[in-house]
């Protein structure tokens, strides 16, 4: 053998050989058949979050008493119970009298003293440990479980009920929504409180609480009216509310078990539709008990006629939607193409303006020209002489040259502008153009029914 396996062989061994691997063995028994109960009772699929506050607060004072004294524990429930200091030895039974099962005590009797000793500190720090893990993680103190008991219908006359219904209105806004609605359940519970007719199904009550508040919510008054519309609403929506992870976590292994590697192309449709015949059955007890009627003998002889027509209606839809799908990428073409216009306009905008101000710059030019030989001729005329007329005849030039730049400068600006005007009505026309295609293709790309709003 490896080292590791021989290892583990001898750690085994010495356990095997030890007396009071027995004694541990018979004390996680003991434990676990205390809890079993509890864990089996939330592991079922109907509503149970009306008992759930009472059974967290049940199985805590049960690992309590294991090792605390009585009076410590009592009845308590809630924030009193959170508040049991399970590390104080005041708190403690006696070693000899911790409730460890009979035949974990019946297997420490037969041990040295030293070891029972040795053994009860651990039956007690392991009971310790569960009790402080209970405190943190049960929802002792939970409002909205402590205030949903009052949907049992052994709490309907209790004192408080009033009172819990109202807060559990208040837990639920999103189902009351309204101050009037959770203050017509109020007056409906004191109705339902008091209802005689009630009193049978109370003392009869199985278990079953969802045909015990259907019953509630068809209840009539003199007038034929329904009289508890709030109230069985209020019940209603609350016992949808989870008590654990169970059914999920079933679901998910139900889903294991049916999507194999040799039915791993199966469609979500396919699934849900086996699961629904297994959900189903199961309701049922088993497929033999399952009620053969006419609409069910109808709905075979119309299966494949029915599948038929199911298949072509994937047909025609599969058919509209590469359609539609060819309308979107030219739709997506023609906004590509369309914005690659509008670029090049944009740029032949700007281009256009650049040789707007280049010309404006021009004429500025041609304007300190015309300024500068005014000026010239101003001061030759002034000053007679032979010097004198030479410097006419360069203004005289330079005036020339001044205002042909200038009407030049003009003529051109005003072409410029012209091209500019031009350029700018063809964006703004693109752009009305762009936004109707974008107006098309917002109905095209829209799902059915919203296309038929559209439309």
């Amino acid at each position: 053998m490896i080292p590791s396996s021989e290892s583990r062989f001898t750690r085994i061994k010495q356990c095997l050989e030890d007396k009071t691997t027995l004694a541990y063995l018979h004390f996680v028994a003991y434990v676990a058949a205390s809890l079993t109960p509890f864990l089996k009772l939330f592991q079922r699929d109907e509503p149970l979050v009306h008992i759930l506050y009472d059974k967290v607060n049940e199985v805590t004072r049960i690992c309590f008493r294991m090792f605390l004294k009585t009076e410590v524990v009592a009845e308590k429930v809630g924030n009193e119970l959170k508040a049991i200091d399970c590390e104080k030895s005041e708190n403690w039974l006696p070693s000899k009298n911790m409730e460890i099962g009979s035949g974990t005590k019946r297997l420490v009797s037969g041990l040295p003293d030293d070891k029972q000793k040795t053994l009860r500190l651990e039956f007690r720090k392991s009971l310790k440990l569960m009790g402080k893990y209970m405190k943190e993680h049960l929802p002792l103190t939970n409002a909205v479980l402590r205030d949903l008991q009052c949907l049992h219908p052994l709490y309907r006359k209790e004192e408080g009920g009033r009172a819990a219904i109202g807060r559990l209105c208040n837990h639920l806004k999103k189902v009351t929504k309204t101050d009037e609605f959770s203050d017509a359940v109020c007056a409906e519970w004191l109705l339902y409180a008091s209802d005689s007719a009630l009193d049978n199904d109370t003392s009869k009550f199985d278990g079953d609480i969802c045909g015990y508040w259907k019953h509630v919510s068809m209840m009539v008054d003199s007038d034929a009216q329904k009289k508890y519309v709030h109230l069985s609403f209020v019940g209603k929506a609350a016992l949808t509310l989870s008590h654990g992870n169970a059914a999920p976590e079933r679901g998910f292994s139900v889903n294991n078990a049916l999507v194999t590697k040799e039915r791993g192309s199966l469609s979500e449709r396919s699934i849900v539709a086996v699961r629904v015949v297994k959900e189903a059955i199961r309701m049922y007890g088993s497929c033999t008990n399952v009620p053969i009627t006419k609409e069910m003998l109808h709905a075979v002889k119309q299966a494949h006629s029915e599948y038929a027509a199911f298949l072509e209606n994937e047909r025609k839809e599969a058919i509209l939607q590469e359609e539609e799908r060819k309308q979107r990428e030219q739709a997506k073409e023609t906004a590509r193409a369309a914005e690659k216009a509008k670029n090049d306009l944009l740029e032949q905008v700007k281009e256009q303006e650049q040789l707007e101000a280049n010309q404006l710059l021009e004429q500025d030019t041609a304007r300190e020209l015309i300024t500068e030989a005014s000026k010239k001729l101003t001061d030759a005329l002034q000053h007679k002489g032979q010097e004198n007329m030479q410097s006419v005849k360069v203004a005289q030039l330079m005036l020339s040259a001044g205002n042909d730049k200038l009407s030049s400068a003009a003529k051109q600006l005003a072409d410029i502008k012209l091209r500019k005007e031009k350029l700018q009505e063809k964006l703004r026309k693109q752009q009305e153009t762009a936004k109707k295609a974008e107006g098309s293709t917002a109905t095209v790309s829209a799902p059915p029914a919203k296309r038929r709003k559209l439309q």
